[in-house]
């Protein structure tokens, strides 16, 4: 592909260039990277997917990095910051005006998922100007208004925010009323402690163009755009994709093969300890699978079936924590409304496996068995999917890195000894 984005400078060419960045090994990538004018890659950094992004910063020289973070946004600077070792920042820092070093620690200050970090800089008016005052005003600053902007924050000289003025005024009403006339005073605002979530549900629910971020003392600080939030939508979206899979956003499909292995052999060593776990159940009842051998050809039945139920609940829970749809006062009805549902599902599928297994194998106490166990394993599969991420959200984990595993673990377990523990019972 041969995009030139600095004869097209359109959001389709940087896309396209983003997208080539992205196919790339990371050596040509960088080889690519390092043949763009500065603009070029100005224009680009911000756009790169996180491990794209972090793999072009660890090969760029100090003075690029120097040149880079000169040139871009005090929020993308930021983040530029973000992405290095403590030495390095510092050795960038210390290149840049006091001003701009100022604000990027301002920011720098904050988590990296709150509102602080993703805000860009507002212009604002004060309430008692004129309309025609504030035309002048927003004419003589039309290069720091963004696009498609439909409205304009309103501050009184101290900063604090008033509310929003729509630019729909200006036009329909006389030059000589004040700006207060015509301000929304009960516009919606964000925290500075804002999170990520937070940003994306209050553009879902309100379908905004603009909010605004404002301080402990309701100061405003700045404003997070409808392009912002979707950005973002997107990054929440994949980062939650790849933890199901136990991997961070930042995985590179072209990494290095060590880098590679280090990230993903975590989550494979503590899968190995729960299987074991699971095969130690077994163990406990090897004399009654030797015995009764059609036991372990049904085995993978409750694997299957008790995993996949329980994943269902499990991904609706984890999307309702992260949409903050899940509080103390709803936890009971969910968690008896699942097992319901678990019970519905054991009922049918047990009623089914059974009658294949009594046609199979020709034993009505076996199908029996397997019908009971299933029955037991989907209701416990349903309750683990709501308890598992609520047990690891109240311990400070990420329900969706390690729900899946933990999830996992239960369903074999009590198939297990269920299935297997039935059979000694009533087989041996």
């Amino acid at each position: 592909m041969n995009t030139d984005i600095s004869s097209e400078n359109s959001a389709l060419a940087v896309n396209q260039y983003v997208a080539q960045l992205s196919s790339l090994p990371i050596d040509e990538r960088v080889s690519l990277w390092n043949s763009l004018s500065r603009t070029q890659q100005v224009e680009l950094l911000p756009m790169l997917p996180a491990g794209i992004y972090q793999s072009i910063v660890d090969e760029t020289s100090s003075e690029a990095l120097i040149s880079l973070a000169s040139n871009l946004e005090v929020r993308d600077a930021a983040e530029l910051i973000d992405h290095l070792d403590t030495d390095r920042a510092a050795i960038v820092l210390v290149d840049l005006t006091p001003d701009t070093t100022e604000s990027i620690n301002q920011r720098l200050d904050y988590p990296a998922k709150s509102a602080m970090r993703w805000m860009s800089p507002a212009i604002s008016i004060r309430p008692d100007w004129t309309l025609n005052e504030a035309a002048t005003y927003l004419r003589r600053h039309h290069d720091v208004l963004p696009p498609f902007t439909t409205s304009i924050m309103v501050t009184t000289e101290n900063e604090v925010f008033q509310g929003k003025f729509p630019l729909s005024a200006l036009i329909l009403h006389p030059g000589t009323d004040q700006v207060q006339t015509y301000m929304v005073t009960e516009a919606i605002q964000l925290p500075e402690e804002a999170t990520e979530t937070d940003i994306v549900q209050v553009f879902e629910d309100r379908r905004l163009v603009s909010v605004p971020v404002v301080g402990a003392e309701g100061k405003l600080l700045g404003r997070v755009t409808i392009e912002d939030a979707l950005e973002l939508n997107k990054k929440l979206a994949d980062d939650q994709f790849m933890k199901s899979a136990g991997l961070d956003h930042e995985t590179d499909l072209f990494s290095p093969r060590a880098v590679s292995f280090k990230r993903r052999s975590v989550w494979l060593a503590i899968n190995l300890l729960t299987v074991f776990f699971a095969a130690a159940v077994i163990s406990v009842f090897q004399e009654t699978v030797q015995k009764v051998v059609a036991l372990a050809v049904l085995m993978p039945i409750f694997t299957s079936m008790g995993g996949i139920s329980g994943s269902q609940t499990l991904t609706l829970i984890i999307r309702g924590l992260s949409q903050d749809h899940i509080n103390r006062s709803n936890m009971r009805w969910i968690l008896n409304k699942e097992i319901g549902v678990g019970l519905l599902h054991g009922v049918t599928w047990a009623v089914v496996v059974g009658v294949i297994t009594v046609i199979w194998f020709k034993s009505l106490l076996l199908g029996v068995i397997i019908g009971l166990a299933l029955l037991i394993n989907m209701i416990c599969a349903a309750a683990s999917g709501v308890v598992v991420p609520l047990v690891l959200r109240r311990f400070g984990q990420d329900p969706a890195l390690a729900g899946s595993v933990l999830l996992t673990t239960v369903t074999d377990v009590i198939g297990f000894f269920a299935f297997l523990g039935l059979a000694s019972l009533w087989m041996t």
